[in-house]
C-alpha cells in the first residue's frame, strides 16, 4: 500500500526524499549534485510517496510569487526506477491537483524533460514555448489550468 504525504520542512521524510532525488537525478541522469539541492527546497511543499517505509516517489511545489494568479511550479519529480510505469506518477499528479484545489491554486507549470512530455500531455498539460537546456538536459515549459471538476 502506497502512502502519499505532503509536507514542509523540517520533516523526518526529508532524508528519504533527498536520497531518492540524488539516486534519480544525480546517479541516473548525471545532473551535477551541486545543482540538485537548492534555495527553493526550504520553502517548498514536498510530496513523499512511500511503499512501507521506503521513499519511492517525490515532487515539490513552489509558489510563483511573480505571477498575479495563484500559480505553483512543480519540480523535482522523481520516481524510483522499479516503480515506474505502474500508474504511480499519474496518482502523484492527481494527489497534487487535489492538494492545489484545497489551497485555491489556479495554475500549475513545470519544466519537463522532453522525453517525458507525452506523460504530462496525458495529464492535461500543454507545451509553452521552445525547448531549452537545463543541467545539460533538454526541457520544455508546460502548463495546466486547474478546474473545479477534477
Amino acid at each position: 500500500m502506497f502512502h502519499y504525504t505532503f509536507f514542509s520542512q523540517p520533516s523526518p521524510l526529508w532524508q528519504g526524499v533527498i536520497a531518492l532525488r540524488m539516486r534519480v537525478f544525480v546517479d541516473e541522469m548525471q545532473v551535477p549534485s551541486e545543482l540538485e539541492l537548492d534555495q527553493y527546497d526550504a520553502a517548498a511543499i514536498h510530496l513523499c510517496v512511500q511503499d512501507g517505509k521506503q521513499t519511492i516517489g517525490t515532487l515539490r511545489l513552489i509558489e510563483d510569487k511573480k505571477n498575479t494568479e495563484n500559480t505553483i511550479k512543480i519540480g523535482r519529480f522523481a520516481l524510483n526506477k522499479v516503480y515506474r510505469r505502474q500508474g504511480i506518477g499519474t496518482k502523484m499528479m492527481h494527489q497534487t491537483y487535489h492538494w492545489c484545489q484545497q489551497y485555491a491554486v489556479s495554475k500549475l507549470y513545470l519544466d519537463a524533460q522532453t522525453y517525458i512530455v507525452p506523460f504530462y500531455k496525458t495529464l492535461g498539460f500543454i507545451e509553452q514555448g521552445d525547448v531549452f537546456i537545463d543541467a545539460g538536459i533538454p526541457h520544455v515549459r508546460m502548463t495546466y489550468t486547474l478546474t473545479e471538476d477534477l
